[in-house]
């Protein structure tokens, strides 16, 4: 029940306004014509291009669905509506998990917009595999996790500015807009600390020579993205 009102006041709001609901998915594709470009105007790297179009795709789910969950909850959720949705079957958790997954699916749509229109102007083949699908399905249940416990924290605590400082954090130190390579000595060393980044390393492993993930690092994003699953999945059933 909480799921059709939820779906059908979230399509109500984005057939309200058109303008807003076009320019939610010309945002990140200006954002990948942008990096493109300026990708192809650098000689020493072969495959950059198809890596910004990968790092575009790859931080819009991520911010889109976390942050995203988090804006709409706190906006959703006054005092007097969080005090409702409490008492309403599934409660504030359920109401979490659904405001995640709807930011994920929404955040999804962008991105394989992005792949229609942006890849095959960098001439790189998608190819999936194995680490692909590995660390696609970590990546998913990440994002929900994450997605949902930000909503909550958003609906208590009024703000989500904690949330979108964790996110940046973890994005600059995941291999996600820049080679890990180039990054000096520290923050690679961060970087490998990070599981994002052997998550975002796996499924690059699809574009070919971008992939940078292995099966130990995918085993370490592995556990921390059960213990995010279980964190979010407890705060739902308390």
């Amino acid at each position: 029940m909480m799921l059709s009102a939820f779906f059908y006041r979230y399509s109500r709001v984005l057939l309200r306004n058109p303008g807003d609901t076009i320019a939610m998915f010309l945002r990140p594709l200006l954002s990948g014509v942008m990096l493109l470009i300026f990708a192809q105007t650098i000689n020493r790297a072969h495959v950059l291009p198809e890596f910004m179009v990968a790092s575009v795709m790859l931080s819009n789910v991520i911010t889109n669905t976390v942050l995203g969950a988090a804006y709409e909850s706190r906006m959703d959720l006054t005092d007097g509506k969080r005090e409702l949705m409490e008492l309403s079957p599934g409660g504030l958790h359920g109401y979490s998990l659904v405001q995640a997954v709807t930011q994920g699916g929404i955040a999804t749509v962008q991105s394989l917009f992005i792949a229609i229109v942006l890849l095959p102007l960098t001439g790189a083949t998608f190819t999936p595999g194995p680490v692909f699908w590995v660390a696609l399905l970590l990546l998913t249940l990440s994002v929900i996790s994450a997605g949902a416990l930000a909503a909550k924290y958003s609906a208590l605590r009024g703000a989500y500015v904690g949330v979108s400082f964790t996110v940046g954090i973890i994005l600059t130190f995941s291999g996600i807009f820049y080679p890990i390579e180039t990054l000096p000595q520290w923050a690679r060393t961060v970087s490998f600390v990070n599981p994002v980044t052997y998550v975002v390393g796996g499924v690059r492993f699809a574009f070919g020579s971008l992939g940078t993930s292995s099966c130990l690092g995918l085993a370490y994003a592995g556990v921390w993205t059960v213990v995010a699953a279980a964190a979010a999945l407890w705060r739902i059933r308390r």
